[in-house]
């Protein structure tokens, strides 16, 4: 049972050596998987949450480990639980 306004989530953050995309060989990559069954938004919540994160100006270049080699890719799954504040 969540008190009004609590949002309960389940986070996994998993961090793994990559190659980078062709077009972007100095950018690393990040993955947002947003997993809630209650809405059929949950890609709409993805690109929001993902835009938010570049939007603070780590962008992708700091996840470069060798240019045109080797990039960090983050992966973050998220699971919401449960949610009685606000609207998804």
């Amino acid at each position: 049972h969540s008190v009004a306004g609590e949002t309960d989530i389940l986070c996994s953050v998993k961090v793994e050596l990559a190659h980078p995309a062709l077009d972007s060989p100095t950018m690393g990559r990040l993955d947002i998987h947003v997993e809630d069954l209650r809405t059929a938004r949950n890609e709409e919540v993805a690109t929001l949450l993902s835009n938010l994160v570049l939007s603070r100006g780590d962008g992708l270049d700091q996840l470069c480990i060798v240019p045109h080699f080797y990039v960090w890719k983050v992966s973050i799954d998220l699971l919401i639980i449960s949610s009685s504040g606000g609207s998804t």
